[in-house]
């Protein structure tokens, strides 16, 4: 009798957007109660990832640093407050943003395809998202709602396909170097 390949159902696009929800989830609403369940999480799965070697480590790491360079740049503006941080930014959001990184090129990756539509998705999708986290208690807004869901609209249409564009950039300068 022969096994399915679990590194096989890990690495799919539909294991990758419940993954990525349930991560969410743990970052979000748990916090620091849950790092240390989420993060040692993340890291498996980013690991069975480059394993399986459907990303490379550039596809993970450009997207985290610019979304993290973003939330830093809103957080030392003022626009973003968190609690219980000793870091600019807390624990959890970076390893929300390890996991983002990785549905960019799988469960996200058709939004990619044309950057209309991900600026789009990033205009509306990642300020729901923030919103739901102010609304859950783990970011405060350091302006109205009004002026802050605004920056955030046209923040991410732009940066969005950035991402994007990231990810592509070093999958495509990395397949170059080894060919």
């Amino acid at each position: 009798m022969r096994f399915p390949n679990p590194i096989k159902y890990l690495a799919s696009k539909p294991f990758n957007f419940v993954a990525n929800n349930l991560i969410w989830i743990g970052c979000v609403i748990g916090r620091e109660d849950t790092i240390l369940l989420v993060a040692p999480a993340v890291i498996v799965y980013v690991a069975v990832l480059l394993y399986s070697k459907l990303v490379e480590v550039h596809q993970i790491v450009f997207p985290t640093m610019i979304g993290l360079a973003i939330d830093s740049a809103l957080t030392l503006s003022g626009i973003y407050q968190f609690e219980n941080t000793s870091l600019l930014l807390p624990l959890w959001l970076i390893v929300l943003w390890v996991a983002f990184a990785t549905s960019l090129t799988s469960s996200l990756q058709y939004f990619g395809k044309n950057k209309f539509i991900a600026a789009a998705i990033g205009g509306v999708g990642i300020p729901i998202n923030y919103l739901a986290g102010e609304r859950l208690g783990a970011v405060y807004f350091g302006e109205t709602h009004l002026i802050t869901i605004s920056i955030l609209c046209i923040l991410w249409a732009i940066c969005l396909p950035v991402l994007y564009y990231a990810t592509e950039f070093s999958f495509s300068r990395t397949r170059e170097a080894t060919v």
